[in-house]
């Protein structure tokens, strides 16, 4: 299927307009094909198919040739035709397909064909750039100071003693951030940044900026978390592992700030389970006052109610009432004493775990490892050099490409008209290198019988 195109040669390039419809030409950003020259007007002529041929109408106030000719009325146009609007010449051609005109897979071959022709023939410039490139990563990487991770590892254990289950930590994600609300309250955070001089430059331009870097080289990890399953007697106390990381500029820092980080959190750990078990012994006897003071408000209405029965003044209604009203009074008391036995019992048991927690034996950290620094696998030299080799080799091909984009020197005529390049120096065999804009240069190459230089 052939489909018709309006192409123009203009400034050394070749411009296609497809022709698919009525299409309207003119100076008019809203045109089909906008052309902008005051020598155009806004709505210069209209294309349209009638019964299988293309014709052209002009609609515009500046005349519309056709094959150097103005027309007056609705002409018709064959393959061939020169169409002439204003200073622009538009030749009536046709094509197989669409894709004729869009670039692809066989146009970007030759455009890669000519970057890659160019960039050989710069090959110095291009191992410099990559060069140059390789260098300047190997040097910030051999310039960037090293950073050591250490570590320390505890085993949490639940401590029953013979006074039943403990409260166990929470699960791994809560857990995790449970570490790092007991390690990042401001106050430590500061201490310890202070005490081990760290983040200084930070610390000087904003104390949160340091927190949050601090916060960031640090790392807290759970696992074998067999709190996780269910609690029963029968089982053996159960335990859960907890590892603190630390990402330090030297061995010594690394391993100093860790140590400390471990002992923050056993600290941290034992202060919470002490206020916890604080907390819910004022609770329940908190509870217990209430149900006190309600049992001695019964009791004094049941006072009341047996004194009218006991007397027998009353009339039989009111004997009746405080009859009703005495054993209601009597069952509520009664329901109260049993429940206030069972708070007592809790208390009890809160007692003893509250005394225990104060003994630091409900929850056990059991220190597995400090400060364990894994060596490091390369020296700095070595890195900057591995960084240095690999940028300069996997560079070299970006470093052509750059170089046979941005080189102005003219390699071909071919690279200057499909290219677009804007010529800042030509080949030897390029006549007239120095006078005329790149037009003039050719078409005066063109009338010297010059050849042009390619490669």
């Amino acid at each position: 299927m052939k489909f018709v195109y309006l192409q123009m040669h203009r400034g050394g390039r070749v411009h296609h307009f497809p022709v698919a419809g009525p299409t309207l030409i003119g100076r008019a950003e809203n045109a089909d094909i906008h052309l902008r020259d005051l020598r155009v007007s806004r709505l210069h002529c209209r294309l349209y198919f009638l019964k299988g041929a293309l014709w052209v109408e002009d609609v515009g106030s500046n005349p519309t040739l056709v094959n150097e000719r103005p027309i007056s009325a609705a002409t018709t146009l064959d393959v061939g035709d020169m169409l002439c609007i204003g200073p622009y010449e538009l030749e009536v051609t046709l094509r197989n397909g669409w894709l004729e005109a869009e670039p692809g897979p066989e146009r970007a071959r030759a455009e890669l064909e000519r970057l890659k022709r160019r960039a050989r023939a710069r090959p110095v410039l291009v191992l410099t750039l990559a060069l140059l490139v390789g260098a300047a990563a190997g040097a910030r990487t051999w310039r960037k100071k090293p950073e050591f991770e250490a570590s320390v590892t505890f085993r949490v254990e639940e401590n029953r003693g013979s006074s039943g289950q403990m409260a166990p930590p929470a699960p791994k994600r809560e857990l995790t951030q449970y570490v790092y609300d007991g390690l990042f309250t401001r106050k430590r955070a500061l201490e310890l940044i202070k005490k081990h001089n760290l983040l200084g430059q930070q610390l000087a331009i904003d104390e949160n900026w340091a927190i949050e870097e601090m916060r960031d080289r640090i790392d807290v990890k759970v696992f074998r978390n067999e709190f996780l399953l269910p609690d029963s007697q029968e089982m053996s106390e159960r335990s859960a592992r907890v590892r603190i990381s630390y990402l330090g500029r030297t061995t010594q820092q690394a391993v100093g700030v860790v140590r400390e980080l471990g002992e923050i959190v056993r600290t941290y750990e034992q202060q919470v389970r002490k206020a916890s078990a604080a907390s819910a012994l004022k609770l329940i006897d908190s509870g217990i006052a209430q149900l006190a003071r309600r049992i001695d408000g019964l009791s004094g209405e049941l006072a009341a109610a047996q004194v009218v029965v006991i007397k027998g003044t009353s009339t039989p209604q009111q004997h009746a009432q405080a009859l009703v009203t005495v054993r209601r009074v009597t069952q509520r008391i009664a329901r109260m004493r049993t429940d206030l036995e069972a708070q007592s019992i809790r208390r009890g048991q809160a007692e003893v775990l509250a005394q225990k927690e104060g003994k630091q034996l409900g929850l056990r950290f059991t220190l597995l490892g400090w400060g364990q620094t894994p060596p490091p696998r390369f020296t700095q030299k070595q890195k900057a050099a591995m960084v240095a080799l690999l940028l300069f080799f996997f560079g070299i091909p970006l470093a052509g490409i750059i170089v046979a984009t941005l080189d102005g020197r003219v390699y071909g005529v071919e690279d200057v008209v499909r290219l677009g390049i804007r010529p800042l120096g030509q080949l030897d065999t390029f006549s007239g290198a120095s006078v005329g804009s790149l037009a003039a240069r050719l078409r005066d190459d063109s009338a010297s019988g010059g050849r042009t230089g390619s490669g």
